[in-house]
């Protein structure tokens, strides 16, 4: 089952050992368990000392996010912020589409991505799809899934390093 978990430099994670998970390392894993619906199949999760995942696997037609109703209020509500791309918030809550071409065949990838902050904690919140390729939907973004198969993962780091990093790689604003 696939994991989208971290992947850091060896000493980064040597570092992140030392330092102590926030203290809101267990509202966060209310949180996130709080946003997985009755009906999500193949739950799994998993810890280390930067902070968790949750995956599951959901049936939900596109482009609905495989998460409970009215997930992005649970965020707010809970202290959250959502991260910018660019000077508009709404362009990072969307879904995008590329080619998976790490596969045989060629996967079409449709994916929804968010990033949340609170404080010293960073959350993202990853939903995909995979499609058989076909050239003529691969270039055109308003394709639908071939099917209603969705992955979600929900990732929780602690740490102020881990929200900078999570700013720098998705290239988003997490003032």
């Amino acid at each position: 089952m696939p994991m989208l978990f971290f992947k850091r430099p060896l000493l980064l994670a040597l570092i992140a050992c030392l330092v102590p998970l926030s203290v809101n390392a267990a509202s966060d894993r209310e949180l996130a368990d709080s946003l997985v619906p009755s009906d999500a199949e193949s739950l799994s999760s998993h810890t280390n000392a930067e902070g968790f995942q949750i995956y599951y696997e959901i049936a939900r037609r596109f482009p609905e996010v495989g998460l409970i109703p009215k997930w992005k209020d649970a965020f707010i509500s809970a202290g959250w912020r959502v991260c910018e791309k660019g000077n508009d918030w709404s362009e990072m809550l969307q879904w995008s589409q590329h080619v998976d071409a790490t596969k045989q065949p060629h996967q079409i990838i449709k994916q929804y991505m968010a990033v949340f902050t609170n404080g010293s904690s960073a959350a993202l919140v990853v939903a995909r799809y995979r499609s058989a390729f076909d050239r003529v939907t691969a270039g055109n973004l308003n394709s639908l899934p071939d099917n209603d198969h969705q992955m979600v993962n929900l990732l929780f780091f602690q740490g102020r390093d881990s929200v900078s990093e999570i700013s720098r790689i998705y290239k988003v604003n997490c003032k």
